[in-house]
């Protein structure tokens, strides 16, 4: 007994539309939510563009109605199988199902050219959609985990029904008579069995639909649970409020912590009731700002405490629209430690300018002190020279006055020893007088800054001491070369005298420690040399034969109190000023020359007055 399917297939092909519409809107809406469901809508498509096919058989070639309709069937089922997969994140390679679909399509490329029995295209196609809907069974049922499996459950169970259906129907084909080669004068086996495909076809469309609002209902849980969590452990106070009242519908513990409320008692308040803010204009300015802009960004705003007490915060709003309903976001950043550390610090900053200024004060008092202890030392030097140049004209005028004296009492004096006294004395008196003259010059305070012959200087300095040297038996030259010079310096000539004072100063003490150490050594010596170093700067170097610096010392030699000599012959100061000599009022530089193997090389530059350059 034969039966009509093409009444079957136009009540399957309405079916299958409607469930693909129903998968493609469901795809399109979820399509950033739901991995893979493309590719089941793609199916879903080529499932029903092959039963429309097979429906007009007679109508259309049998190219398309048998060969294109069973490759749609079969392609869209391997499209179905990989849109699982990608949904249970088990991704694997499909070679083995895309050369099953290579000989499926050669197959019924075959049947679609040369006429066959039906049931031989039946049992190829169910034999080829048998092993794609089983691997769809396996996936569904065995593959993954169980957490996922309670989503895929109904899928894999209806792949399975699918695969019994279809072995059975292998099984009953082979086992009955041929079917002939009109596929809807089928069997009463057969219209069963389409209609049973219609049927979980329908089946298959809803358990996809409750696996995907599994799988969004998870997924909202996890989102929820997240924000949640995000919500109630964050660092800044939050609570939503109803727009039109201002009533609390919840808060985070950070709120509780901060404001004091337990959530019980916040949630149903309203703002006004809590005394929130501290200022009413603060209030009155929050409303107007979200009435016209909708939200605030980072605004500074003090809010009240349930204990009564005030914090500062930054306050952000952001609008919300729920089921109709306006709700306003709030969250407080809590900044009161801060501002109290800012508070702080600006009253330190208003005593700072005092403390500044009694530390300058401090500075230059103590610079101050600096030079004077400086200026007092090169004093006692000068003095010592002073005395040591005084003594012989002292003793040779005490001779001449005793021997005058002793003359007067034996006979009296002739005119000429008379002016031979005085010509002999004033000699005397004179010399004592240039000394004290050098004296009062190098000491004198200069005010302007002049242009000068740095050569004068060093003359004075080397005439006033050469005498004291000489008695310890150190020579202190001076060599020039006029005809080098091309330029004079512009500055202050004392400050250049007081610099070389010190240098010549340290030099005598390095030839005297070198003779406390060196039994060998006797003759010591001091050379102060003037050449032009390089165009438009003149050099002046202070050499000595003393004991020299040692290289670990030279990084601090020129460091206020620092000094190698005991502490009732050495200051430590000389050469700290004097590098403050050279490079503030000279504008120049001082450093020491460290190539020698003996002794040491002060080296003074200082810059030729610009006319000259």
């Amino acid at each position: 007994m034969h039966f009509d399917l093409r009444t079957i297939y136009f009540t399957g092909t309405s079916v299958f539309a409607i469930c693909t519409i129903v998968i493609v809107l469901i795809g399109y809406q979820s399509r950033n939510r739901i991995a893979g469901i493309g590719f089941l809508a793609i199916d879903f498509a080529m499932q029903t563009a092959a039963i429309l096919l097979i429906m007009f058989r007679s109508a259309i070639p049998d190219w398309m109605s048998i060969s294109l309709a069973n490759i749609l069937v079969m392609a869209g089922s391997i499209l179905g199988l990989m849109g699982l997969q990608r949904f249970v994140g088990k991704i694997t390679s499909q070679t083995h199902n895309f050369c099953l679909l290579a000989l499926y399509v050669f197959a019924f490329i075959y049947f679609g050219c040369v006429p066959t029995d039906v049931s031989l295209r039946t049992i190829v196609f169910l034999a080829g959609t048998l092993l794609v809907w089983f691997q769809c069974a396996w996936l569904m049922l065995i593959r993954v985990g169980p957490v996922m499996r309670a989503q895929t459950l109904w899928v894999g169970a209806v792949f399975v029904v699918y695969c019994l259906i279809n072995t059975f129907r292998i099984t009953t084909i082979i086992g009955e008579p041929s079917m002939g080669p009109d596929y809807f004068k089928s069997g009463l086996l057969s219209m069963l069995a389409i209609l049973t495909y219609q049927a979980l076809f329908l089946f298959l469309t809803l358990a996809l639909i409750l696996m995907f609002n599994k799988r969004l209902i998870m997924e909202i849980g996890e989102e929820e649970e997240k924000f949640s969590k995000a919500f109630h452990f964050s660092s800044q106070a939050i609570m939503l409020c109803d727009l039109s009242d201002g009533r609390i519908i919840e808060v985070n513990r950070q709120f509780e912590s901060l404001f004091g409320y337990p959530y019980q008692e916040a949630v149903g308040m309203t703002i006004d009731e809590m005394q929130f803010w501290v200022s009413r204009e603060d209030r009155d300015a929050v409303i107007d700002e979200l009435a016209t802009q909708g939200h605030i960004r980072r605004k500074e705003y003090r809010f009240r405490s349930r204990d009564g007490g005030s914090l500062t915060g930054i306050l952000h709003t952001e609008m919300l629209h729920i089921n109709g309903k306006n709700f306003t976001l709030i969250s407080i950043n809590d900044i009161t430690s801060r501002k109290k550390a800012e508070e702080q610090l600006e009253r330190l900053n208003l005593t700072l300018q005092e403390r500044v200024n009694e530390e300058i004060d401090k500075r230059l008092l103590h610079e101050r002190l600096l030079v004077n202890q400086s200026r007092l030392a090169a004093m006692g030097m000068m003095i010592g020279a002073i005395a040591h140049q005084w003594r012989q004209p002292l003793s040779t005028l005490d001779v001449i006055i005793q021997r005058f004296h002793a003359l007067s009492k034996l006979h009296k004096l002739s005119q000429k020893q008379l002016d031979d006294f005085k010509i002999s004395a004033m000699q005397m008196i004179r010399y004592m007088s240039d000394t004290i003259e050098e004296f009062t010059a190098f000491h004198q305070p200069e005010k302007q800054r002049t242009e000068y012959d740095p050569r004068p200087c060093i003359t004075s300095a080397v005439n006033l001491f050469a005498p004291q040297f000489r008695a310890d038996g150190i020579t202190l030259d001076f060599v020039d070369s006029p005809e080098d010079m091309c330029g004079s310096l512009y500055g202050y000539p004392n400050e250049l005298k007081q610099v070389i004072v010190n240098l010549i100063s340290n030099a005598r003490h390095a030839i005297l420690d070198r003779r406390a150490i060196d039994d060998a050594f006797m003759a010591g010596s001091i050379t102060i040399r003037v050449f032009m170093l390089r165009e438009n700067m003149l050099a002046i170097d202070v050499e000595d034969n003393g004991c020299g610096v040692p290289a670990e010392i030279v990084p601090n030699l020129f460091d206020p109190y620092f000094t190698t000599r005991q502490s009732d012959t050495g200051t430590g100061i000389g050469l700290y000023l004097s590098r403050g000599i050279v490079e503030g009022s000279l504008e120049g530089r001082i450093h020491l020359l460290q190539d020698r193997l003996q002794g040491a090389t002060f080296r003074i530059e200082l810059p030729l007055k610009e006319e000259t350059r």
